[in-house]
């Protein structure tokens, strides 16, 4: 802020002329609170007429009459000039001036309405005696606003006023506490605080203004305690509130008794009481969580009563709680732990009596299966198990497959035993029933006949004998039927010696007998087996294999090709006949996404998968009766 002076003395109705004029005036001056950085453009000018208050002035508070101006009369010294916004911001300052120096300008203050001037006259000590103000001034930008007369009165002690301290609302127990504040207008004045009427217990320290009550558990009500507070001015003035403490009433929890843990024995009779006390004397109700199956609790009288059982076995908690009817409802718990040791039963097997009908060949599988009454863990045993037979312990199955060789009667004992200390038991004997299984006899193949009459000089014949094997020693009896009727003569069997006859084979007889051959053993109940062949009377050779791509076919023996995954894999299947019939060609068991063409023999498969593989390929010719010939080859596709 910045002032100067102007030698122009001062009138005897003191009409002193403050001018806020525009920065940019030659001779003028610049200064004023908020106006920094506000352009020229933007501010404006007062003009003041202060006037000393009259008694009647002063009386009626009109600021319109004023009496002649006396500083020195009136003990002023300087003169100073405040002019603020309507927050309280202050725009611009005057002064201070000598009371008798004359009149002092200001400049730079923002424009706008709603401007407060407030001017103070202080004497040599600085302590201001007069004091007066003009509001809603409005301050027009490039203009001189005349303000006044602004009355300035005499400063007399005004009352200090107390911060407001409101009602309190506390529980019981709770500590409250707060501190009071005041502030007086006249600022060089002492102030003083008291309380009166204060709570028993309660605590007020007029030094550090701060209160403080600890209620206790007997304090619910409402207090009243009048706080005042009171200067040291000419008179002595004072201020007061009269606050309100509602303390409101605390429901305490009753206390439970402990409750020591209980051990007893299964088919034990447990009885006990629960008892609590309640500091605010209400009535208490009791509950129960986590009762046993067959434990009954009495809510009003505490009782607890559980009869135990021997299925009763094991750790319980339980919690009691005991309620009291206050607002809110309040409770204690207590916690019992109740053990029941164990009565060890023994376990029982399930199944008793033999298990018959097994036979020779034929597997024998059952499950013991035991219980216990306490649900300890079991464990099984097995003796005098017939030899080749397994008992699993942890599945309880017993296996066996019996050979042919095993018929008759076996006793086996079984034993289950609970992990109880000392441990018990049960036992079962089981009686197995092994009949005897006649097998059947095995006649060996026999296979298919082919007489080409092209290879004999004449006519031909054919005499072949067969074989059987029985798994059970003895007798066997064989036989034949359908057997072929020649021309010139008709095929015989021998039962004796298992040998087929025919002795003289004509170009007349050429065609396909089917012969039924068959062995039969003399056991309980007759079991048999056959084989129905075909016997061929042919002048026609056989086509037969020749290669297999580069590998030359040998009778009987699969060919070994072998690829690689992802590599195209082809080869050419060959054959011939030796009477130059003609050949149609066929393969069976392809691998999936392979392809065989018959006409032209070509395997082919574009992508090969690792795996191994069996495929058979067949030739059949023309002849009559036709004749084929088969061959395997073995495929084994590798990781390329």
């Amino acid at each position: 802020m910045a002032s100067c002076y102007l030698s122009r003395p001062f009138f005897r109705c003191f009409t002193i002329l403050f001018f806020i004029i525009f920065g940019w005036i030659a001779g003028g001056c610049s200064g004023g609170g908020d106006s920094e950085g506000i352009s020229s453009q933007e501010t404006g000018a007062i003009a003041l007429d202060l006037r000393i208050a009259d008694d009647e002035v002063q009386r009626l508070q009109r600021q319109s009459d004023g009496a002649d101006f006396d500083c020195a009369g009136n003990g002023i010294a300087t003169v100073e000039v405040i002019v603020s916004n309507e927050s309280g911001d202050v725009l611009a300052l005057g002064g201070p001036w000598e009371c008798e120096a004359g009149a002092g300008l200001i400049s730079g203050i923002e424009a706008g309405t709603g401007r407060k001037v407030e001017a103070l006259a202080k004497d040599e000590s600085g302590a201001i005696i007069f004091r007066g103000e003009v509001t809603d001034v409005e301050v027009v930008a490039g203009q001189t606003t005349e303000v006044g007369p602004i009355i300035l009165f005499p400063v007399v002690n005004r009352p200090p006023v107390m911060d407001e301290i409101g009602s309190w609302e506390v529980e019981e127990g709770e500590t409250l506490e707060f501190m009071i504040s005041a502030s007086d207008p006249d600022a060089d004045n002492t102030l003083d605080f008291t309380a009166n009427n204060l709570p028993m217990g309660a605590v007020f320290d007029p030094i550090s203004r701060f209160f403080k009550w600890e209620t206790g558990f007997g304090d619910e009500g409402v207090y009243r305690v009048l706080f005042r507070v009171i200067d040291d001015g000419n008179p002595p003035l004072s201020d007061s509130e009269e606050v309100t403490i509602a303390v409101g009433d605390v429901n305490r929890p009753p206390e439970l008794d402990p409750i020591a843990d209980l051990t007893v024995d299964e088919g034990d009779l447990i009885e006990f009481q629960l008892n609590a006390e309640d500091p605010d004397e209400d009535d208490i109700l009791f509950s129960a969580a986590g009762l046993p199956d067959g434990a009954v609790f009495d809510s009003e009288d505490g009782i607890f009563n559980w009869p135990t059982t021997f299925e009763d076995a094991g750790n319980y908690q339980v919690v009691f709680t005991a309620n009291d009817d206050g607002s809110p409802p309040l409770g204690d718990t207590a916690e019992v732990r109740i053990t029941v040791g164990d009565i060890n039963r023994p376990p029982r097997f399930d199944q008793a009596g033999p298990i018959s009908g097994g036979i020779e060949g034929e597997p024998i599988r059952f499950q013991v299966t035991a219980q216990d009454p306490d649900g300890d863990l079991l464990s099984y045993f097995a003796d005098n198990l017939p030899p080749g037979a397994d008992f699993n312990t942890e599945n309880q199955t017993f296996f066996w497959s019996p050979g042919f060789q095993d018929a008759g009667t076996y006793s086996v004992s079984f034993t289950v035993t609970d992990d109880r200390e000392p441990p018990l038991s049960d036992e079962l004997e089981i009686v197995i029933t092994v009949g005897d299984q006649n097998r059947p006899p095995v006649l060996n193949a026999v296979g298919d006949k082919i007489v080409n009459l092209a290879q004999f000089d004449g006519d031909g014949s054919l005499s072949f004998t067969i074989t059987a094997s029985d798994p059970d020693p003895g007798v066997l009896d064989y036989s034949a039927n359908n057997l072929p009727q020649g021309i010139l003569s008709t095929a015989t069997f021998n039962p004796t010696t298992q040998t087929f006859n025919w002795p003289v084979i004509s170009f007349s007889d050429i065609g396909t007998y089917d012969v039924r051959f068959s062995v039969a053993d003399r056991g309980t109940p007759t079991l048999s087996d056959f084989e129905v062949i075909s016997i061929v009377i042919t002048s026609n050779n056989p086509p037969f294999f020749t290669s297999i791509g580069d590998n030359s076919v040998s009778d009987g023996i699969p060919t070994e090709i072998t690829g690689f995954e992802g590599s195209s894999l082809s080869f050419l299947v060959g054959a011939s006949d030796p009477d130059q019939d003609i050949l149609v060609f066929s393969a069976s068991g392809l691998p999936a996404g392979a392809s065989f063409d018959p006409s032209t023999q070509m395997f082919t498969w574009q992508s090969p998968l690792i795996g191994a593989y069996s495929i058979q390929f067949r030739v059949i010719d023309d002849g009559e009766p036709s004749l084929n010939d088969t061959h395997t080859v073995n495929l084994s596709i590798d990781l390329g």
